[in-house]
């Protein structure tokens, strides 16, 4: 059959996208492809193009989210693999063992220890993980304690505190990784509570290692967050003097750097962070900022149309026209680290408030484009008309439904959100197969309208809730132990006739009555 003209431009476009790619040229090969996807355009290929890149320039929450995709739209066993595989590789680079190890094993289970693209990612790694590696890989290639280290940052992973402190501490004041253990325990204290325990750690750490840029910085980036902003700013410029190694510290004092007007510094420290990774989207951003201030827009708006390029986002497209505007001046001054002028975010506020007002109306009325920006803007920054607006979106015709289905599996939006979307969708009477990623566990689910007006197989029902319980507690040691919770939870409800309609409870249980997917699985460590 021949192609039509459409088919073709697309072809074409994909081609001259590829020959960018291995070129180097990121982000003109990213402009091409993310182009097609938001025309409807989204073939496999694309899709799987579109997600190497993003691997390429260290985006691994945005390969996911176009690898699941990908693997949403592929029936093969060939691409399944290369899907998991790629997969493995993402979590890998973030440093994730739990689903790392799922990906990779899901792999190995459809096609065995076949050769894969991202193999050279993950085989060290995997092995580190199933503690499966010889003694002579850390004693030789590593430092002393590089094991220990390691079986700390695996157990913080999994979300094992207690034991992760507890491995931690047995490495030795006078051992390269003493530092960024003690921080790794402050932050284990914290998460757990106990605020004190945690700064007596860093208190203790500034005492031990006076001349180590990272712990100046913990205990500075601590008396910044607590409003103590004079020993704030002496313990940053401690850790300005003694110099840092980590990207993300780069950026934290950057930021604070710039809180008392130490510019030049913290563009110093901006350009190190990019110079590490040139695709550190909070850095750019912040970078642009910092030019738009110093009234050096075309600087800023070249810095923005990066972003943009790279990530489609609503925030880079504001700050963009902005600079390009002729009405900049208006705003004098941005602050540092707030997602949008005051007034812009409330003209933003408001609009979405008129579309819930208007419902079906409005949204048929505005243009897709509008819509999309808004959209964005209230799943990625929430405010309090988010799930209003994404269910009156759903609820208003089809014009926003694949936009929502595409973003159920974006790891960077909550999971929260992404039960206010599967609920507009079983309002909307939505009841195809979709995929959706809820802490770092996929799913393949088909929605299946729930109505308690009638008599329904309520253990059916229950198994279902419980089982998307355990899925979203994938990782989590006790999955087992939260499907049980569950279980009981959707029977209290029921008892208690609250779930008489379509809620967010049961919309979330209807749209885990699986068609096919994966088993259950109960993770132990």
């Amino acid at each position: 059959m021949e192609a039509t003209k459409s088919e073709k431009i697309v072809w074409d476009g994909y081609e001259i996208a590829l020959k960018r790619y291995e070129a180097g040229n990121y982000e003109g090969a990213l402009t091409i492809l993310l182009n097609d996807d938001e025309d409807g355009h989204a073939t496999p290929r694309i899709l799987a193009l579109i997600a190497a890149v993003y691997f390429d320039i260290e985006m691994y929450r945005y390969s996911i989210e176009y690898w699941l995709r990908y693997l949403s739209l592929v029936s093969s066993t060939e691409y399944k693999a290369k899907a998991y595989n790629a997969l493995a590789a993402c979590y890998c680079r973030l440093d994730m063992p739990g689903p790392m190890t799922y990906w990779y094993e899901e792999q190995l289970k459809l096609c065995g220890p076949t050769e894969m693209d991202y193999d050279y990612v993950l085989m060290d790694y995997y092995d580190a993980v199933n503690d499966a590696v010889a003694p002579e890989f850390y004693s030789v290639d590593n430092p002393p304690c590089d094991k220990i280290a390691w079986g700390g940052s695996v157990l913080i992973a999994e979300g094992k505190y207690e034991e992760a402190m507890a491995k931690l501490e047995e490495i030795p004041k006078d051992d390269v990784r003493y530092v960024d253990s003690r921080l790794n325990i402050s932050a284990c204290l914290s998460v757990d509570g106990e605020d004190e325990k945690s700064l007596e750690v860093l208190e203790k750490l500034i005492e031990e290692k006076p001349d180590s840029g990272a712990a100046n910085l913990a205990y500075a980036a601590y008396l910044f967050d607590t409003n103590r902003m004079t020993e704030a700013k002496y313990y940053a410029e401690k850790a300005l003097e003694y110099g840092l190694d980590d990207e993300e510290d780069m950026f934290r004092l950057a930021f604070i750097l710039l809180y008392f007007g130490r510019e030049d510094e913290a563009l110093k420290q901006i350009n190190e962070c990019l110079s590490f990774s040139p695709y550190f989207l909070k850095a750019l951003l912040l970078k642009g900022e910092l030019f738009y201030n110093r009234k050096r827009y075309e600087e800023a708006a070249e810095i923005f149309k990066k972003l943009y390029d790279v990530t489609r986002g609503t925030i880079s497209k504001y700050y963009y026209n902005l600079c390009i505007s002729p009405e900049r001046d208006k705003i004098e001054k941005l602050d540092y680290g707030v997602i949008l002028p005051k007034e812009e975010a409330a003209t933003r506020f408001a609009h979405v408030a008129l579309i819930i007002a208007g419902g079906e109306k409005i949204v048929k009325a505005e243009k897709k484009e509008t819509l999309t920006d808004l959209a964005d803007w209230c799943l990625f920054f929430p405010n309090a008309l988010q799930k209003e607006f994404i269910k009156t979106l759903l609820m208003s015709g089809t014009k926003m439904r694949r936009y929502f289905i595409d973003k159920l599996v974006c790891p960077r939006i909550d999971t929260e959100t992404k039960l206010v979307i599967i609920e507009g969708l079983t309002r909307s009477g939505y009841h195809k197969k979709i995929g959706v990623e809820m802490t770092n566990a996929y799913l393949t689910t088909k929605i299946v309208p729930a109505d308690f007006g009638v008599k329904f197989e309520n253990d059916i029902f229950a198994d279902a809730y419980a089982y998307a319980y355990s899925k979203i507690c994938l990782f989590d040691d006790r999955a087992k132990e939260l499907r049980e919770y569950a279980y009981d939870m959707f029977y209290y409800t029921l008892d208690h006739h609250t779930l008489n309609k379509i809620t967010d409870k049961n919309a979330l249980a209807a749209a885990m009555l699986t068609k096919g997917g994966y088993d259950v699985m109960d993770q132990s460590g």
